[in-house]
């Protein structure tokens, strides 16, 4: 399955020039999408990308960018691809870019949920999550306390 970006861009901006062509200044190429999100190359933001919340049902950039802000001065920092910026709505969020993991971690942090292949990176030569969204922060606390990571998928 794939994701025109030209749809995408249609179905969020209409026939809005000014819109449209702000998007097309700050994202670039396709990367990625899912339920909730596609994913750019950033055109203005070295070595990120861009996040761009297209349902009116999911708030993961908000939530994404909210846990980072909780764990980046800890030690938990260091399994999160860090946020940079986010709109006033929160519909795009700048993510700093992370690079293809080949060696997964046998075990991550309880709080990680949709634990997938395609939701982790490399930064700074270590796997860290990019795609946290969905977590159990909230429920699970800030807790250091690691579980074997199930690949496969969604492993709650």
């Amino acid at each position: 399955m794939s994701i025109d970006p030209k749809k995408i861009r249609q179905e969020l901006f209409g026939k809005n020039a000014l819109t449209g062509e702000f998007f097309d200044f700050i994202c670039g190429e396709l990367i990625g999408f899912g339920i909730s999100r596609a994913v750019f190359e950033s055109n203005t933001h070295e070595g990120c990308v861009v996040k761009v919340e297209y349902s009116p049902e999911y708030f993961q950039n908000i939530y994404e960018f909210q846990a980072w802000h909780r764990v980046e001065r800890t030690d938990l920092a260091k399994w999160f691809a860090p946020c940079v910026d986010i709109s006033e709505c929160g519909k795009i969020l700048i993510q700093k870019k992370t690079t293809e993991l080949t060696k997964f971690p046998e075990k991550v942090p309880a709080f990680f949920t949709d634990i997938a292949e395609r939701n982790w990176g490399q930064f700074k030569g270590r796997p860290v999550c990019h795609d946290y969204g969905c977590h159990l922060l909230i429920e699970h606390g800030m807790t250091s306390r690691l579980r074997k990571a199930d690949w496969t998928g969604f492993g709650l």
